[in-house]
């Protein structure tokens, strides 16, 4: 919903990696003529408010994540390509709808939930910068040992709650999936009749 630390992980990961590193391309942008060469030579794609939207560009994503050659251009230049090294990171507060029935897409998704909602009384605007400013060195070391543990287990660890959460994501994008959960017994003990 909101207030829950979502920017201020985004705004430290953007400091992290320093401004020239990264872009911001809403999803529903990145299939658009000249955002994918914006990607060209960046490390981070990093949107903290994505926009609601059910046109993600499915096909490019996963390429994209992937890291599979791709063509970009930059307006009035020669058409180029290149293999897109940006991890991509995008906040929302609400889902955006993929039509991907594969577990193509589901796959390399992660995702992480912010629901700790801090009451307004208690919300430092400021507690990004300060992080920054006194911490950034810290959770820079903290970042290249998971780094390290990454390398070493070939994969990211995921949380129970998280995995859950992003398998109930998935079943929301598929309407049959979910009226199949919502209004159905699935087993090997139930049948139905085919008349």
């Amino acid at each position: 919903e909101g207030s829950n630390g979502k920017s201020v992980v985004l705004r430290i990961l953007a400091a992290l990696l320093g401004a020239e590193n990264i872009v911001s391309i809403q999803l529903d942008k990145l299939g658009e003529r000249f955002q994918p060469g914006r990607l060209r030579g960046k490390t981070a794609n990093i949107v903290s408010d994505l926009e609601d939207t059910d046109k993600a560009a499915e096909g490019l994503l996963k390429m994209l994540v992937s890291q599979e050659e791709i063509s970009g251009e930059h307006k009035n230049q020669t058409p180029f390509t290149f293999v897109p090294k940006a991890r991509h990171t995008f906040a929302t507060n609400a889902f955006p709808r993929f039509r991907d029935r594969s577990n193509g897409l589901w796959r390399r998704l992660l995702l992480f939930v912010f629901n700790n909602v801090v009451p307004e009384d208690q919300q430092n605007i400021r507690l990004a910068d300060e992080i920054v400013e006194r911490e950034l060195a810290g959770i820079f070391n903290w970042a290249l040992a998971g780094a390290r543990r990454l390398q070493e287990n070939g994969l990211f660890s995921e949380s129970a709650s998280c995995t859950r959460e992003a398998s109930r994501y998935r079943v929301d994008c598929n309407p049959v999936a979910t009226f199949l959960e919502q209004c159905c017994f699935t087993g090997n003990e139930h049948e139905i009749q085919k008349h």
